[in-house]
């Protein structure tokens, strides 16, 4: 407890929950955007590993196209973010390992579905004067933060 404020207990549930329909957007936005540029590639999102700070990864579909050519799902992916999996923030990789964690370094938080409403496929929506996380830059605070 800081300052006297209590900070809010976040259940497992309430988070494998969260963290799902976080993920379930971040497909869906990524899939919009490759049928608007008319490209076959459709990758998923999914949480892969990580005690403290929790892996997005990108896998890339069953079947995807990439440059033209077929090729089969692997289960090798690139991150996209990492999720606290304390309070649900998340936060730009700054490597494969771990977290961009200097300065202001929180985009949203999967708590709070208007942080990552305009997300894209190449994660420019994990910049801090990104255009796509200015709802969570005016005025939405991390949870617990208050």
């Amino acid at each position: 407890m800081i300052n006297n404020i209590q900070p809010e207990v976040v259940t497992k549930k309430r988070f494998d929950n969260a963290m799902y329909n976080f993920c379930k957007k971040l497909t869906f936005n990524s899939h919009k955007y490759y049928i608007e540029h008319q490209m076959d590639y459709r990758p998923v999102y999914k949480s892969a590993g990580g005690r403290k700070f929790i892996r997005v990864k990108s896998f890339e579909t069953a079947r995807s196209r990439r440059n033209g050519s077929l090729i089969d799902g692997t289960d090798k992916g690139s991150i996209h973010c990492f999720v606290n999996s304390e309070n649900g923030d998340i936060y730009k990789p700054a490597s494969w390992k771990a977290p961009h964690l200097n300065g202001d370094c929180v985009r949203g938080n999967i708590f709070d579905s208007t942080t990552f409403e305009n997300t894209d496929p190449h994660g420019g929506w994990l910049y801090h004067n990104s255009t796509y996380n200015q709802g969570f830059a005016n005025g939405h605070q991390p949870l617990g933060s208050k």
